[in-house]
């Protein structure tokens, strides 16, 4: 029985540092991808709200039908 036990427990670390891994290589792509995506496109100034407009207006719209 202890044997067993100590098998399922070294599986169960194994299992748990794999998954520690994959997603920590997740994090670290979302993390770059935030950070490159205001490269990307034209930056917008301070104070501008016209795609928020345009989503409460294209919200609006659909919340009607």
């Amino acid at each position: 029985m202890e044997l067993e036990l100590g098998e399922l427990l070294q599986e169960f670390d194994a299992v748990a540092e794999e998954s520690e891994s994959s997603w920590g290589n997740s994090l670290n792509a979302s993390v770059e991808e935030l950070s490159t995506a205001g490269t990307t496109t034209a930056q917008k100034k301070l104070g501008d709200t016209t795609d928020l407009e345009s989503f409460i207006e294209n919200l609006d719209k659909e919340l009607a039908m």
